[in-house]
């Protein structure tokens, strides 16, 4: 059984109600849990593992009162059709936050998982068995503030056929990012004024949106970061922008004035616009 303190105008109707001193009455061998919510929230979160079999509410003193919920827990435990439903708005994918908002704990998650209607994906995020995960989506989900910049937004952004096989980020310079982000991107910090200077979103792969640079942006980047892109990248992203039909050539030379490589486009592009 469980039991949580509530306030006076927190009492669900049609509960019999009983005084009692603070040192008598059910709290002996329950579960004490302090409550955040009101009743009906926390009478649904415990819906999703349990059947409740009694409600009893013991006045304390003035607006205290004690609400005693009698339950059987449940031995086989279905998916909430709320939780698979927000797993198909993801694109397959559940994050824990989203989970816990839908009502189910971390315990439900993990048992789930046990009977198999979930496959714990990485660290904060599940999907559901024999889907096809969105790399580039499910790191966006996990840490919703990085962009995807660099080799990255090259594939997003058309200049390239192929993902990269390590993707490329961008993050804010006083920011930290998940060991589990550092393992699978190539990490780039900028000061925290220059990282919403041509954001956009792209679509994967698979038709969902993340974070991204423009191309204006995005070649910027390619040329400040020349120390960590090979030539050929480059080279390569330079002529491409060039033979775009949708290229903004006022947006790539204010990005390049405030992102100081200035000199090093009006080089590039005298040569190949």
């Amino acid at each position: 059984m469980y039991i949580a303190h509530i306030g006076r105008s927190a009492l669900l109707s049609g509960i019999p109600t009983f005084p009692i001193s603070p040192r008598q009455g059910p709290a002996r061998g329950l579960h004490s849990i302090g409550l955040a919510m009101d009743i009906p929230k926390f009478l649904e979160i415990i819906a999703v593992f349990a059947v409740v079999i009694g409600k009893y509410v013991y006045f304390l003193h003035e607006n205290i009162y004690i609400i005693v919920i009698k339950v059987n827990i449940y031995r086989d435990i279905p998916m909430k059709d709320c939780v698979f439903k927000a797993i198909k708005r993801h694109g397959n994918l559940l994050t824990t936050d989203t989970a816990i908002r839908s009502g189910v704990s971390k315990t439900m998650l993990a048992r789930y998982v046990d009977k198999g209607e979930l496959v714990h994906v990485r660290h904060g995020l599940y999907a559901l068995p024999d889907s096809i995960i969105d790399s580039m989506y499910a790191i966006h989900l996990q840490n919703p503030s990085i962009i995807f910049s660099h080799e990255s937004a090259l594939f997003l952004n058309g200049f390239a056929e192929r993902t990269p096989f390590k993707h490329s980020i961008t993050i804010r310079s006083d920011k930290v990012v998940p060991q589990s982000i550092k393992e699978q991107c190539s990490i780039f910090y900028v000061k925290p004024e220059f990282l919403k200077i041509g954001l956009s979103q792209r679509k994967t792969t698979f038709g969902n949106l993340v974070p991204c640079y423009d191309a204006e942006r995005t070649l910027c980047d390619i040329l400040r970061s020349r120390r960590r892109i090979d030539d050929e990248t480059a080279i390569a992203a330079i002529k491409n922008y060039a033979k775009m039909a949708q290229k903004n050539l006022f947006n790539l030379y204010d990005y390049a004035t405030r992102l100081s490589v200035i000199s090093t486009v009006q080089q590039y592009m005298e040569v190949l616009v």
